[in-house]
This record gives structure tokens, sequence and C-alpha cells, in this order.
């Protein structure tokens, strides 16, 4: 049952994972990365799916996505923003909004910059792939 919403959701993950990771030339990871994972240098997306609810139109469903900007000891925060909004935009998501904090380094009382991002993809009940 579903089995196109189902494709058409995996399709949609991943063309998310290869534009930020082909475009930027950093790994983008599922939810959290792992300890094994931790870089030396901290700069990576992490993204993660979020509740799919009903929009008002039978015909749609809508899931929020969201991307976390993970970076270290760079001065080009704003204009990656930028680009990663136009990158995801392109994909179909549409953008809700960022927000920027920190993120604390693994094991440690260190912080880098973590850009928030909240995207919303519509999902259409029956939709041909």
């Amino acid at each position: 049952m579903n089995e196109k919403i189902k494709v058409y959701i995996k399709k949609q993950n991943q063309s998310l994972v290869d534009t930020l990771s082909s475009y930027f030339s950093i790994e983008v990871y599922k939810d959290e990365m792992a300890e094994d994972e931790e870089p030396e240098i901290y700069h990576f997306f992490i993204y993660e799916l979020g509740n799919i609810k009903p929009t008002g139109n039978d015909e749609f469903l809508s899931q929020d996505v969201f991307v976390h900007y993970i970076s270290e000891k760079r001065v080009d925060i704003e204009e990656n923003t930028l680009d990663i909004i136009a990158l995801l935009r392109n994909k179909k998501f549409l953008f809700g909004g960022s927000t920027k904090g920190r993120h604390q380094k693994a094991n440690t009382d260190a912080y880098v910059d973590r850009v928030s991002f909240a995207f919303r993809r519509m999902i259409k009940l029956g939709c041909p792939i």
C-alpha cells in the first residue's frame, strides 16, 4: 500500500543528501552523527524528518524536514545559508525559516556554529513517480 509515495519520499530524501553533499563536499547524516564519525573540524549537515500532517486538502499531506548546518571556523555561514535555502527549494522543499545557534562538540565544553532550517515537503496521496 502507498508504494508510490514511499518511493517518492525515498528519492526526495536521497536527493536532499546528494544535493547538499555534492555542493558543499561535506557529510550529511540522518538524525545524528555517530561518535566514531566525529571529524577533527566540524563541518557537516544533519537532517531529521518530522511529523506527517494533514494540509486541509485531502489530496496532500505535509512533512516537516529539518536540516542542521554545523560549522566551525568558517566566515561564510550567511552565504552558505542562502545557498542551502536555494538548493533545497529547487528540490521542492518549502522553506519555513532558519535559526542560528550553537552546537556542542562531543565530549567537550567547546561549541561551534549551527544554523537550523525548517523545511516542509508536500506529499500527494497516490502521487505518480
